[in-house]
């Protein structure tokens, strides 16, 4: 949302910037407590590496399980900070990261932690892209897009709501005069399991979701957009964590054309099982693959081509990336 609101036109003050500051400080606090407890979780649950952090580093260890995430950040935490993420134990839980969500953004965040001790930090626009906060509510973004004939201009109206379980019940209240949906995925996501449920896989309960959307009888004509968005990361990632691990049925490459492919695949499944008697009333789907932090030009750009004429205009974003 942050970049289609950059896209469009619409500027962020200084105000905007400033604030972010102390979700980055939040979220590189939390990561870092994530990192010093599943250290000693996993090595509880005898995984095959060692993950607990060396003798002379368990005090810092343990300093950081029980650290605020109100607590500043200092020069001197961040010295903590580097010799505990470079201790053999955080290496390897590093490796297991999808297990217990560690938040995509704390790599980057790593690399920025000694900029956010200065009293005169500025974030910048790929830093306040990169602050993270839980979805609550909606939020509103009208914009105008030229029409294909370029005679004039049409307006759109975007609505983006959180996906957490707790968010849902809210959606109904949005999708009467919805024409598109935009339905974001984490193609990242394939490995990783819920906030709410640990148990469970992201991906598969997005694909679920997926299916209960399209199936709202106020969307039977809607045209849907499925957002696939962490590309990057998803490229990354899959060479080390084989998608099949997850998904025991895909019989594949692992290769990210195919591995995509597939993913597609099954969420257009869900939309074949009720449509398939309906093909006047079908909604068209239309695919996109983004990267996790895109500035909004390139990526937007794709959607200025994705939305222009697809939509009669009221869309809503429904966040697939959910727990």
């Amino acid at each position: 949302m942050k970049q289609m609101t950059k896209l469009h036109g619409q500027t962020f003050t200084a105000q905007h910037y400033l604030a972010c500051k102390r979700h980055l400080c939040a979220n590189l606090i939390e990561g870092a407590r994530k990192l010093a407890i599943y250290s000693d979780m996993l090595e509880e649950q005898q995984i095959s590496v060692c993950t607990r952090v060396k003798q002379e580093n368990r005090g810092i260890r343990d300093e950081f399980a029980k650290l605020s995430d109100r607590v500043p950040v200092t020069p001197e935490l961040c010295v903590k900070l580097e010799t505990l993420l470079t201790d053999p134990g955080i290496q390897n839980t590093l490796k297991y990261r999808h297990r217990f969500l560690l938040s995509d953004n704390f790599d980057y965040l790593c690399t920025r932690m000694h900029a956010l001790t200065s009293s005169d930090f500025v974030p910048t626009f790929t830093d306040f892209i990169h602050a993270k906060q839980r979805s609550i509510g909606k939020q509103d973004l009208c914009f105008t897009l030229s029409s294909k004939c370029g005679l004039h201009r049409e307006l759109y109206h975007i609505i983006d709501v959180g996906g957490q379980r707790t968010e849902r019940k809210k959606w109904v209240s949005i999708m009467t005069h919805t024409d598109a949906i935009m339905f974001v995925v984490a193609l990242s996501g394939y490995n990783q399991t819920l906030w709410e449920e640990p148990s469970y896989n992201r991906m598969r309960e997005a694909i679920h979701l997926f299916r209960r959307v399209v199936h709202m009888d106020v969307l039977h004509t809607a045209t849907v957009f499925l957002f696939l968005n962490k590309r990057d990361l998803f490229e990354k990632k899959l060479p080390h964590y084989p998608f099949k691990d997850t998904f025991v049925e895909y019989q594949g490459k692992e290769s990210v054309p195919e591995v995509q492919k597939y993913i597609i695949d099954l969420f257009e499944m869900q939309m074949d099982r009720k449509y398939a008697t309906r093909v006047d009333t079908k909604p068209r789907v239309h695919e996109h693959a983004a990267v996790a932090t895109g500035n909004g030009d390139k990526d937007g750009g794709s959607l200025y081509n994705v939305y222009s004429g697809e939509t009669d205009h009221n869309a809503s974003t429904l966040d697939g990336n959910v727990g």
